[in-house]
């Protein structure tokens, strides 16, 4: 399993959300907008999802890389569909978590 992978692709996913309208009034109230801060979330979102490949296809190489980053995609969506149903308000606690997390965890492995 490749958690540097799994952990920026789940940021990139709670960034992505965030730029929504539904999500970010889920999280800080039906008035509330994303405004300004809807392109850099989808920015940040973008990118930290292209560092989640690169993490898998530097660990895992090209043939496997890609399948391990779709099954990294796949449980860190459900991750995160879990959480947006029954705990939004978490979403700006755990995006940032499993950012720092990612990164930490990839700076203790060699090779990445």
């Amino acid at each position: 399993m490749n958690w540097p992978a799994l952990c920026l692709a789940y940021a990139g996913f709670a960034s992505l959300s965030l730029a929504m309208e539904r999500h970010w009034s889920d999280r800080f109230g039906r008035e509330a907008q994303p405004g300004g801060w809807r392109v850099p979330f989808q920015l940040a979102g973008t990118g930290l999802l292209a560092i989640s490949l690169w993490a898998c296809l530097a660990q895992e190489g090209l043939g496997i890389g890609l399948v391990a980053w779709l099954g990294c995609l796949t449980a860190s969506g459900i991750a995160l569909v879990l959480t947006l149903t029954y705990w939004p308000k978490a979403i700006t606690v755990t995006g940032p978590l499993t950012l720092l997390g990612g990164l930490a965890i990839a700076m203790r492995l060699p090779g990445l």
